[in-house]
């Protein structure tokens, strides 16, 4: 079954909700915020649910790739471009280039070339500053931003040390696809 692992909206044992149900055993990509969850079948198709209403509110058929939600919205990668799906089926592409997408509070940030993009949950764009290209993910705690590269490196900048790294001693044989900075706020 599912749980939201932050204890919210837990259904209670034995409860089945139309969610659970509808993407048992058929998901690709999926990702939580508030009441909006968001999953990507294997086919690429996306859907929006509202989990305090029980029901899919949203769905447009894209390929696959990373997913991640803000609260009343979807915003998905697929190959280098970004775009947001909102609870009301509304759909908007929002960027090109980008190498990664990863939550931010109630936003999404966006690895795109050099540079680090902030979208947030209404889909306005920021520009936060420098990044690395090819950065397989990104994270951020306070003005700290972290880097997954190619290869399992990770790559630790702090403002005014934009060349700061941090090298791993024996790096996983793959890209990093996920980070979180703990103990930074």
């Amino acid at each position: 079954g599912w749980i939201d692992a932050r204890g919210e909206h837990e259904p209670q044992p034995g409860e089945a909700t139309a969610w659970a149900e509808a993407l048992d055993g058929r998901v690709w990509a999926a990702a939580v915020a508030g009441t909006t969850l968001c999953v990507q079948d294997r086919y690429g198709r996306l859907a929006v649910w509202d989990l305090t209403a029980d029901r899919r509110v949203a769905g447009r058929q894209l390929g696959t790739g990373d997913v991640a939600a803000t609260p009343g919205a979807c915003v998905v990668r697929a190959g280098d471009a970004v775009g947001r799906l909102a609870a009301d089926g509304t759909w908007t592409e929002l960027l090109e280039g980008a190498s990664a997408i990863a939550p931010d509070d109630d936003g999404v940030l966006a690895a795109v070339g050099d540079r680090i993009i902030r979208i947030d949950e209404a889909g306005a764009i920021e520009e936060l500053g420098e990044g690395l290209v090819g950065a397989t993910t990104v994270a951020r705690s306070g003005p700290t931003m972290a880097f997954g590269l190619p290869g399992g490196d990770v790559a630790l900048r702090a403002p005014g040390d934009p060349h700061g790294s941090l090298s791993l001693e024996e790096p996983p044989p793959y890209d990093a696809t996920r980070l979180r900075l703990l103990g930074q706020d």
